[in-house]
């Protein structure tokens, strides 16, 4: 399917290392993580209800893989992403997504130019991805 690899940049990747005691999280802990610090942000918010950094947005990472970090950003994207960045270690990554410049500004090269700042970067390429296919439904449930 058409999507982005997530790579390496050319002067390497800028990702904090995690403690390596702890054991990683998975989407579900980070997803509630996340919902929790945006009702904050959102609690300081001025009286029109903007102050999410002037429209732009920021999506924390901890103790995740780069598998890991490549899904949080393939649900930003809408679109799949795949890790082969070859990245072995567990990292706190706080992913800072800055607001559109102009109103053609799409999401997708905003998360780029935040991956880029992580010494990262997105390739867009056919990459492979598990998909379920339904060959055949019938109408009437037929007995086991």
């Amino acid at each position: 399917m058409p999507g982005y690899a997530l790579l390496v940049g050319k002067n390497g990747p800028k990702l904090n290392v995690s403690d390596g005691d702890a054991k990683p999280l998975n989407m579900e802990e980070m997803k509630s993580r996340a919902e929790g610090r945006l009702k904050t942000m959102m609690a300081g918010a001025n009286a029109n209800g903007i102050g999410m950094m002037g429209g732009g947005m920021s999506r924390g990472f901890k103790r995740a893989t780069s598998g890991t970090l490549a899904q949080g950003i393939s649900q930003l994207m809408h679109s799949p992403v795949v890790d082969m960045t070859e990245l072995t270690g567990q990292y706190d990554v706080d992913l800072v997504i800055p607001p559109p410049q102009d109103p053609a500004d799409g999401i997708e090269n905003r998360v780029a130019q935040a991956v880029d700042k992580l010494g990262l970067k997105l390739e867009s390429r056919k990459v492979p991805v598990a998909a379920l296919v339904v060959d055949k439904i019938a109408k009437t449930p037929t007995a086991n």
